[in-house]
């Protein structure tokens, strides 16, 4: 999970990142809006990672 965290805090403009025990969650405060496909290219180094969107 550190290894997600620290890419995930590489991210241009994210200030911080909570990521829930059994990895259901994750929640990224930033100055801007992260898009997806960022998302997607920061977790693609490991397969058990999958980001979707949560519809409101």
């Amino acid at each position: 999970m550190e290894k997600l965290i620290e890419k995930l805090l590489a991210i241009n403009s994210v200030l911080n990142v909570s990521i829930s025990s059994n990895f259901a969650h994750v929640l990224l405060v930033s100055k801007n809006e992260i898009t997806t496909e960022t998302l997607h290219e920061v977790t693609a180094y490991d397969e058990k990672y999958t980001i979707k969107k949560i519809k409101n």
